[in-house]
Formats: C-alpha cells, sequence, structure tokens
C-alpha cells in the first residue's frame, strides 16, 4: 500500500507524546486514532438521470486547509463525476500530489457506467445490482481515479452504503482490499433496500469472501472494513442499541418514543458526522469511544455540503460554519485528552489489521 507507509509517522497533535509504537508495551491509555473521510461528489444530493455538476469540489481546497490545519490526514472518497471532470479532477490531483491525505474511490450507481436498466429506486443501492454490473462500474471509477490521479485507489465507499458481499468479491477482484461502507447499528433496509449493519463491530475488522456477512469479523478475511463511528451517548452501546430499536420499531414510530428518549437526555443514538448532528452529541458520543480501548474515531461528511443549498445540512454560510466547528470540537476533544493519531482510510488498516493472520481490532461494545 503506497500510503501505509506514513502510519507510524502519522501527525500528532502533542509533539512530545508518544505514538501508537511507543505505546506498545506501556500501560498508558494509547493516543486516539482519528480518522476523517469526505464522501467527494457532484453538486446533487437527490438521485438524478439529469448530467451530474461538481462546482462544490471548488471548496475542497479550503476543507483540506481546515483539516490539516487540525492536524487530520483526510480521505477523499472520490466518485466517477469528479474524477472525469477536467476542473474538479486537477483539484483531487492536486490534493493526492500534496501528500497530506488519501484519494479513495467512491460510487454512485445512476450516473457511473456503464448504463443499466431503471437506474433509480432501489438500484441507487450498489449491493441491489447484478454482480457484472456492480463490477463494470467499479472498474469504471476505479480506472477514471487511476487516470485522474496517478495512482489507484487503494480503499472505497459505496454510495448511499450501498455495500454487501458481491460488492465485497468484486473490490476484491479488482485489487481493492479496503472497504468503509459499514456503519455500525444502522439498518438500511427501509432507504431503497439497503444493508442491514446492526450487529457490525465498531472497530475495524476483516471480514470474508462472497459468501460472508460483512457486518462479521472474520479473522483471516481478505478485506479490511473501516467503519464510520456511529453509537450512542451512553454506555453500553448495545444495550442502548437494543432500547432504541426497540422503540422505534415501525408499530411504535407514530409514537415517537426514541425521539422523546433524545429529547429527554436518556439517551440518543448519534452517528461521528457534522450533517445533521449538534456539536454537543459529537462531542457526547466521542467522549464516549475515547473511554473505549483501543479508542478510534471516523468522522464523515459530503463534500457538497461546502456549498449552502446543495445539501439538507448546509442552507446557509452560517451553517457551513458550524459544520466546521462541529469537526474541530471532536480534534479539540481528542487535544485535550492528550492528541490524536491522525490516520487515512488505509493507514489505519494497516496499522489495525495489516496481515490476514493478525486482527488487533477488537468489537467495542
Amino acid at each position: 500500500m503506497s500510503m501505509v507507509r506514513a502510519t507510524r509517522t502519522a501527525i500528532r497533535l502533542s509533539l512530545d507524546t508518544p505514538g501508537p509504537d511507543a505505546m506498545k508495551g506501556s500501560s498508558r491509555q494509547p493516543l486516539p486514532v482519528l480518522l476523517v473521510s469526505i464522501d467527494t461528489e457532484e453538486d446533487q444530493w437527490e438521485p438524478t438521470l439529469d448530467a451530474p455538476t461538481t462546482q462544490n469540489i471548488r471548496e475542497l481546497p479550503r476543507l483540506h486547509e481546515f483539516l490539516v490545519d487540525l492536524g487530520v490526514r483526510p480521505t477523499y472518497f472520490t466518485n466517477h463525476a469528479v474524477a472525469v471532470e477536467p476542473e474538479s479532477s486537477a483539484i483531487i490531483r492536486d490534493i493526492a500530489a500534496s501528500g497530506t491525505a488519501e484519494i479513495g474511490a467512491h460510487l454512485h450507481p445512476w450516473n457511473t457506467p456503464p448504463p443499466g436498466a431503471d437506474p433509480l429506486g432501489r438500484n441507487t443501492m450498489l449491493c441491489n445490482l447484478p454482480y457484472a454490473l456492480q463490477r463494470a462500474k467499479l472498474k469504471e471509477v476505479l480506472d477514471a481515479l487511476t487516470t485522474a490521479t496517478g495512482s489507484r485507489p487503494e480503499s472505497f465507499r459505496a454510495g448511499r452504503y450501498g455495500f454487501d458481499a458481491q460488492t465485497a468479491r468484486a473490490l476484491l477482484e479488482l485489487g481493492v482490499r479496503i472497504d468503509s461502507s459499514v456503519t455500525p447499528f444502522t439498518d438500511w433496509r427501509t432507504m431503497d433496500e439497503g444493508p442491514d449493519f446492526s450487529a457490525a463491530p465498531l472497530h475495524v475488522y476483516r471480514t470474508g469472501g462472497a459468501a460472508a456477512d460483512v457486518s462479521r469479523r472474520t479473522a483471516k478475511g481478505p478485506l479490511v472494513e473501516v467503519p464510520s463511528s456511529v453509537g450512542y451517548t451512553r454506555h453500553p452501546f448495545v444495550l442502548w442499541h437494543r432500547v432504541h430499536s426497540a422503540i422505534d420499531h415501525p408499530r411504535l414510530r407514530a409514537l415517537r418514543l426514541a425521539g422523546v428518549a433524545s429529547a429527554m437526555g436518556l439517551c440518543r443514538k448519534v452517528m461521528l458526522t457534522p450533517e445533521g448532528e449538534r456539536t454537543a452529541d459529537l462531542v457526547a458520543l466521542s467522549s464516549r469511544l475515547l473511554e473505549l480501548s483501543p479508542p478510534y474515531l471516523h468522522l464523515t461528511l459530503h463534500s457538497p455540503s461546502m456549498v449552502p443549498g446543495l445539501t439538507p445540512f448546509t442552507r446557509t454560510e452560517g451553517d457551513v460554519a458550524e459544520m466546521l466547528a462541529g469537526i474541530r470540537a471532536v480534534a479539540e476533544l481528542c487535544r485535550s485528552r492528550g492528541g490524536f493519531t491522525a490516520m487515512t482510510v488505509s493507514e489505519a488498516a494497516a496499522w489495525f489489521a495489516p496481515t490476514a493472520s493478525r486482527d488487533t481490532g477488537r468489537p467495542l461494545r
């Protein structure tokens, strides 16, 4: 892996604080690993057959400068629409050349060639497409990014988290061994028949081949999963997930019990993203994640949220500023507890699951 060499010299906010290598064999709590990944995509938020535009990518240098100033090594999961547009691909190429980030692959089935029948509805989930079409689209975006940046992507995230064992099989056949599509404690089946990741581990893990459930750990699995951080504002997460699932059951949803529990401060389910989540909740979830061992935080967002009006999360410049403040708050929380080790997605995969015979990531519940 070309970017993994930086793992053991990853940026640390406290230069006098030992990194992960130095912590081995030590009784001290290791520094948290902080990842920030960005779905880098077209301006259109909803799936559409209209030709995509990519004006939001002009804001990527500003976002990148902000993240690097925080000490973060971002991963930009970049889709076909961005890779083939000359101006946006040049911006991605410059970021890749800086050595301060990773360019991974991202895929929106509805605007990635080759075309297939009925590209909307349930087919906006990559995992719902026939295997051959999944593989063909994956190859197309990987080839486009290789042309745009000069390097083949080492990691992948499916648009709308539409990832399953057949998608994993296609990735492996195409030489990609790192995925970051899984969102623990989250069931996407009601959203265009997406996958169910409710039982997925919180931490980096290995998973199996074509017949395997990608939410399940496989000790010598060929694919490394680097999940986004999702959890609850209280421990233990598994208990509160059961409570949340029970009160958010479709038969009880009209009672809005999950919302009541959240409003009362009893417990709130939070995805570690500054889009649609309050900064206070990001800090609360991050605090709970920092109490687990090893501490691992993976914050995610979408590039079009940098432009007011393109996504539901940032309607104004003030919303954009608030989104960035949420990212800063998570980094500053880590700084207040001794600093963090910044990694890209591929670096985290190499650090926590360096070989198929050794899986240092543990289920964090």
